[in-house]
């Protein structure tokens, strides 16, 4: 009886090394500069499923900054109107007064009367009647009353400003810290002008104040414009660190900017990390060596720094880096190794990792079987 027992413990043993926990790779191909890894059987990849393993080398890492290069889209300019002097528009409110002529001001204060232009257009002036003002600059509009008052008032002297900009509008959305409308006036408004009457981006996961949308940090690098119904990139922090003023537009009436959140510019640190987690690619930037030393850096006891990988989801095939932090270079080479949005950072497990997890699970049946061993031999008696 003891010797079936003792049997049965062995093959419990050989079968728990094979069901170790993590993930377990065979490498084909040592001879080539790249390897070949075939997932096993516990991975959700088929058997079949076989991808390149690129050694991080100083190599690698040159080419993929000639990449990042290549992956930032040339600024496609938005057609724009020409610009020049303010357009009156419905809604604004003009100011006007005449000299010498308090009757024809606001009463009782002799100043500016205000008129408010009509959805039409149109304003209504005394002596004049309806008068059409919208899409006109202030000097023409100065210059077709005058005329009009002439017939009424001997050599009118007048001054025409605007008192209310109401017509011309543009929308900053996302995560900025005060979203909301922006009038238009006579002084061109840009991007840059929008994003700081927003109050700026979001940075640090600060709070927005109100606005009840999400606190995640904004995304910079993917501002968008809606211009009539067309959508155009910007890229502010190329405005801010490289002064490409070039993308720095004059905004036009109903323009919509929208600054989206890093939500989807995340990287995650799995693996034999002391604290594994989700991260944000803070500015476009972030290195292996800052997600690692993020996460607490790898769990001395468990973890083996030679096995590091970074798993990318590519345009055909998904690429895996492997990188050995046990390499003379390595802290160099994991400082200049650039991450992308949606890359998984997994590090590997030590062999006496993986041993000391099957004796862990193997000990509660050991003991499970020994119990069961007495309560026999106390019944056979």
């Amino acid at each position: 009886m003891n010797k079936f027992y003792i049997t049965l413990l062995f093959c419990f043993i050989l079968s728990g090394c094979a069901l170790a926990p993590g993930m377990r790779a065979s490498f084909i191909g040592k001879k080539h500069s790249t390897s070949q890894l075939n997932f096993s059987a516990s991975s959700r990849i088929p058997k079949t499923s076989v991808v390149t393993i690129i050694p991080i080398t100083p190599a690698t890492i040159m080419r993929l900054l000639r990449e990042e290069q290549q992956r930032i889209p040339v600024f496609k300019m938005p057609p724009s109107q020409p610009q020049g002097s303010y357009r009156v528009g419905a809604h604004d409110v003009l100011g006007i007064i005449v000299w010498d002529h308090p009757e024809l001001n606001n009463p009782g204060t002799n100043k500016a009367y205000e008129i408010t232009v009509g959805t039409d257009g149109n304003i209504f002036y005394p002596y004049i009647g309806s008068v059409k003002v919208v899409g006109l600059t202030i000097p023409e509009i100065r210059e077709l009353l005058t005329q009009s008052l002439a017939t009424y008032i001997q050599d009118p002297q007048l001054e025409v400003e605007i008192v209310k900009y109401r017509s011309q509008k543009v929308y900053v959305v996302g995560a900025v810290k005060t979203p909301g409308i922006h009038n238009i006036t006579n002084e061109p408004l840009t991007v840059v002008d929008a994003i700081n009457k927003a109050g700026g981006v979001i940075m640090n996961s600060e709070n927005r104040s109100s606005n009840g949308g999400s606190n995640e940090e904004a995304d910079m690098e993917n501002v968008t414009l809606n211009r009539n119904q067309t959508i155009y990139k910007i890229n502010l922090l190329a405005i801010y660190e490289q002064g490409d003023m070039q993308q720095n537009i004059i905004l036009q009436d109903g323009d919509i900017l929208s600054v989206p959140d890093s939500s989807a510019n995340k990287v995650f640190i799995l693996g034999e990390v002391r604290s594994p987690r989700s991260q944000f690619i803070h500015k476009g930037r972030l290195t292996l060596a800052e997600s690692l030393s993020d996460a607490g850096g790898v769990n001395q006891l468990s973890a083996d720094p030679s096995l590091i990988y970074v798993i990318r989801h590519g345009a055909k095939k998904p690429e895996i880096f492997h990188f050995n932090g046990k390499s003379p270079d390595a802290l160099v080479l994991a400082d200049r190794f650039p991450l992308r949005p949606r890359d998984v950072v997994y590090v590997g497990t030590a062999s006496i990792t993986n041993w000391n997890r099957v004796i862990s699970q193997i000990v509660p049946i050991s003991s499970l079987l020994y119990q069961t061993t007495l309560l026999n031999n106390s019944l056979s008696q």
